[in-house]
């Protein structure tokens, strides 16, 4: 739906404006309104990323993992894992 969309677009340019707070309080009302989107696999990858960015590593890394696991076959896949090895952009 175009409001989906619209919360995955303001956190992924929350992360451009390295903004990880808001990136995340986007992401989280992605989670409240649309657990199971259509979006729900880009929301996740999102997430890893603006918790690195928070610094938050563990929290990160935990993200990361379950992501993976429930998204094994991601587009996104690359990107989570790189975001754990390279950390912050």
């Amino acid at each position: 739906t175009g409001e989906e969309r619209q919360l995955i677009e303001a956190a992924r340019t929350a992360l451009l404006k390295r903004d990880p707070s808001a990136a995340l309080l986007a992401l989280a009302r992605h989670r409240g309104s649309f657990p199971s989107g259509q979006l729900a696999e880009e929301r996740d990858s999102l997430e890893v990323q603006a918790l690195l960015q928070a610094g938050k590593r563990g929290e990160a890394r935990a993200a990361a993992l379950k992501f993976l696991k429930k998204f094994p076959e991601s587009v996104f896949g690359p990107a989570v894992e790189a975001a754990l090895v390279d950390g912050p952009n």
